[in-house]
């Protein structure tokens, strides 16, 4: 006998005594009963199913529905348990989901109220801001009546200036047709003209009287015991070479103390070492060239030994250059505008400034630190000098109206823009020059008045003493001119060349060689021809 009519046989038993337990169950109103048991009758079915029983299953279900003719696809049937789980699960993930739908509705609404404050605080500022615009706009309404109330007087100082200025030039022409008028009357000496130099028609020396000397006898015996020597006539220089320095205008140059050497600085933010030529040579050699600065240099300083550099520029500091290895050692910022001038004190170990924001700094240079700041000027400092005994600093301001030249306890006056030379070789006289023209010599002892003064045809840049106790003073002149001061005599060399303004002036050593560089770019090498004293 096979495995299924062993089956067939077990479910017709089955079914039989379903059924009879059924009809007992019914007629005795036990209980209610479904017609189709779905959990046995799933059961069964995955049961059949699983065994390969087709046959079986199809009577099964026959028997099962009463005779009904009503087939059920085969496949299995998920029964209520696995239907259960799968459904606990799906809704576990749904609560889930719910929580974390929850916790992101939750964050929303933070960030909304956040957004309703920035807003609400935005709407202030909104707010305070139209208010301050409508104070703005009334202050500017005010500010424009009142520019256009001006207009008129604005108007009128522009004629005023415009007439002062036509004036100014009649007057000038006036007085050089007088210069030429009275100059064959009082015996001057014309033009002299040396050799041809190295550029066709740059030297014209002229020597003249100065007619607006003011010296008198105590002041000539004051002179006189300061240690200068006593010396007449004027002074001859001719034209050794001309040396393109730089290409844009030179601010200062300055003379080593121990060498023929020469530094310039120029508004080209550099400076250059140059070696002076002999009187057989016509050229200077660049030897070093330094830039660091980012903007105009101003002037240049050599500390006592001649190694060092130091330069001050518009960018408000003072740099100090190592000349040996053509480095930069330090930069000293602190001043709060552009430095004008720097001087070395005799030991080497501190430098001074001074600048624009009317202040002269004292500096450490070991430590690269300021030491002290002098804040007595009024205006800007524009040159600064220590004496020889290096006990006193000795400043310069500039200003439009009033200069004052400062040391520790007197100050001394003068108009218009003022620039201090370094001192005389006795080291008790300074010179000072102005944009007026006007040069003064000055005691440091006593600040009361000048020992002796004079006035040039122009504006003055710089102001240079002759070493040797003379008492010759070169200066630079804003009409391009450079002019030698006999002070004892009052005669006056001229020198001319340069295109535009002469900047400055330095003598050498030996007082021999006078050079100077002015807004072309070129410094220019005079040489002494004669030289007379008493």
């Amino acid at each position: 006998m096979c495995f299924s009519c062993v089956s067939h046989v077990f479910l017709m038993c089955f079914s039989c005594v379903s059924h009879v337990f059924l009809m007992w169950a019914s007629r005795g109103q036990l209980w209610a009963v479904t017609p189709i048991p779905e959990t046995v009758d799933d059961f069964l079915r995955n049961f059949l199913l699983r065994l390969g029983l087709v046959q079986t299953l199809d009577c099964f279900q026959r028997e099962w529905c009463g005779g009904s003719a009503v087939l059920v696809s085969l496949r299995f049937v998920p029964d209520a348990l696995t239907q259960q789980t799968l459904l606990q699960s799906e809704l576990a993930q749904r609560r889930e989901e719910a929580e974390l739908l929850q916790t992101r509705v939750l964050d929303l609404n933070q960030t909304l109220m956040r957004l309703k404050h920035e807003r609400n605080f935005h709407r202030e500022r909104s707010v305070s801001a139209e208010v301050q615009k409508g104070a703005l706009c009334a202050d500017l309404a005010q500010l424009k009546q009142h520019h256009d109330s001006l207009e008129p007087a604005l108007a009128r100082l522009t004629r005023g200036h415009e007439t002062a200025l036509r004036a100014r030039t009649l007057i000038a022409m006036e007085t050089q047709q007088l210069q030429r008028e009275e100059g064959p009357e009082r015996g001057e000496e014309g033009p002299e003209r040396g050799e041809e130099g190295p550029e066709r028609g740059e030297r014209r020396v002229k020597s003249r009287d100065v007619s607006q000397w003011n010296m008198d006898k105590n002041k000539m015996e004051t002179r006189i015991r300061n240690g200068f020597m006593n010396e007449t006539g004027p002074a001859h220089f001719t034209l050794l070479c001309s040396i393109r320095a730089h290409h844009q205008p030179i601010s200062n140059i300055e003379i080593h103390p121990i060498k023929r050497l020469l530094a310039s600085s120029s508004d080209d933010r550099t400076w250059r070492l140059w070696e002076l030529p002999t009187n057989q040579e016509k050229v200077g050699a660049l030897l070093l060239s330094g830039e660091g600065h980012s903007d105009w240099l101003t002037s240049c300083s050599f500390s006592p030994e001649g190694g060092r550099l130091a330069t001050t520029s518009g960018d408000t500091t003072v740099r100090v250059w190592d000349l040996d290895r053509g480095r930069c050692l330090l930069s000293l910022p602190g001043h709060l505008s552009s430095t004008w001038g720097c001087c070395f004190h005799r030991s080497g170990l501190s430098l001074a400034s001074g600048s624009s924001d009317w202040t002269v700094r004292l500096w450490d240079l070991p430590g690269g630190r300021a030491l002290a700041t002098l804040r007595r000027h009024g205006k800007a400092v524009s040159s600064v000098h220590f004496p020889p005994s290096g006990q006193t600093d000795v400043s310069c301001l500039r200003t439009q109206q009033q200069s004052l030249v400062q040391t520790g306890i007197d100050s001394l006056t003068q108009d218009s823009l003022a620039v201090v030379s370094p001192f005389s070789f006795s080291g008790r006289v300074v010179a000072s020059c102005d944009a007026g023209g006007v040069v003064n010599l000055w005691d440091v002892r006593a600040f009361r008045s000048p020992l002796c003064s004079a006035h040039t045809a122009a504006g003055a840049n710089q102001v240079s003493f002759c070493p040797g106790g003379s008492e010759e003073v070169a200066v630079a002149g804003g009409d391009g001119l450079v002019r030698v001061l006999r002070m004892s005599s009052g005669h006056v060399t001229e020198l001319s060349g340069h295109v535009g303004q002469a900047c400055s002036v330095r003598f050498d050593h030996q007082g021999e060689t006078l050079l100077s560089a002015g807004t072309d770019g070129h410094v220019r090498v005079w040489s002494r021809t004669t030289r007379k004293g008493i």
